[in-house]
């Protein structure tokens, strides 16, 4: 079973990734099933989302031996453990981050989709950082950045293009996003942090002051 990387971004937080490159038959023996995700399981017809499913509860049993994901309103969380988690899923990596605190993580093939519906999910402000050497990986870059803040948030009906904003992307090798949050109720400022692996983006936040509870 290949792990490719584990990130320690504290003593509190990690992040995992594993390549994918099993079908569903070779993960199975790999994970002790309950029936509940036995039956979740074989619901998901398409066999990409199968394998994803193994393995994202194969990562999660590596860290809590016992744990089982729960969804509230499609975001996942843990039964009976003081841990928050964000899972992401790209064509090559399944993606699971878990911390002490409220977190979003993402990670997205380079590609030109993120290209071509960028005003979609971008405002006017935010189309500067998107540059004629590599636009491509660039909006991926803005996306993943933005599927993070969401995933963090996680409330409904959000509007990326107004609600979610990218306000900065140092430079110099830091790898650091400023974004913002704007929600009827309340305006707070995140920081985001992304990597390069390969054609891939990874792109994670943490809340450490718990400010996404303001916007509930």
């Amino acid at each position: 079973m290949p792990f490719d990387k584990q990130i320690w971004l504290d003593s509190d937080t990690a992040i995992q990734l594993w390549e994918l490159r099993e079908s569903p038959v070779d993960l199975l023996p790999w994970l002790e099933i309950t029936s509940n995700e036995k039956h979740e399981l074989e619901h998901l017809r398409n066999e990409k989302r199968q394998t994803e499913y193994l393995a994202t509860r194969i990562l999660l049993r590596k860290v809590f031996p016992e744990a089982n994901i729960r969804y509230n309103n499609r975001a996942p969380f843990l039964h009976n453990e003081d841990t928050y988690i964000s899972i992401a899923h790209s064509k090559k990596y399944v993606c699971l981050m878990h911390s002490k605190h409220p977190c979003g993580v993402d990670v997205e093939t380079v590609e030109s989709k993120a290209l071509r519906i960028a005003r979609r999910f971008l405002g006017e402000s935010e189309l500067k950082y998107i540059s004629d050497e590599q636009p491509a990986r660039d909006a991926t870059l803005l996306w993943s950045a933005k599927e993070s803040l969401y995933k963090l948030l996680k409330k409904d009906g959000i509007e990326f293009s107004k609600q979610l904003i990218i306000q900065g992307i140092a430079i110099n090798g830091q790898r650091r996003i400023e974004a913002s949050i704007i929600t009827e109720k309340a305006y707070t400022n995140h920081e985001l942090m992304y990597e390069f692996i390969d054609d891939q983006i990874l792109t994670w936040v943490i809340d450490k002051k718990n400010e996404c509870n303001a916007h509930r």
